[in-house]
């Protein structure tokens, strides 16, 4: 892809994901699935049951993963035992989603199905802490 940091004819390992992804994506044929990672990284878009997403998954699941490095207790951000659990947690930490604000959520094949208590953000652990 266009956006890998990989120098052509590396043959390192980093490249050869690269390739391996890229390969992946031209055979599926522009076909996306909505099972491509842990829950617990899994965006909000996804659990309401995208399947027509974005490299925006994947900065999702990277800062989950950066805040469970960041947490003192090493744990997950979000640990839903399932996918409406997940979103529940999410919620809990972030907010709920506002159309206002996204109003693509709207459109996602499972968001009409149950519906959240309205929620404000809140802190996270790590937030405000002093080093």
């Amino acid at each position: 892809p266009s956006s890998s940091t990989c120098n052509e004819g590396d043959d390192g390992p980093w490249n050869k994901v690269v390739s391996a992804i890229a390969q992946g994506e031209a055979e599926a044929g522009g076909c996306l699935t909505r099972e491509v990672c842990t829950r617990w990284y899994k965006c909000p878009e996804m659990l309401f049951g995208a399947v027509d997403y974005t490299e925006s998954v994947d900065l999702w699941a990277t800062g989950c993963v950066i805040a469970e490095l960041l947490s003192p207790e090493g744990k997950p951000l979000f640990p839903g035992g399932s996918d409406l659990e997940q979103l529940c947690i999410i919620f809990q930490a972030l907010g709920t989603p506002r159309v206002e604000e996204w109003p693509e959520v709207q459109s996602l094949p499972d968001y009409s199905k149950v519906e959240f208590r309205p929620r404000d953000p809140q802190p996270l652990a790590f937030e405000g802490q002093q080093q």
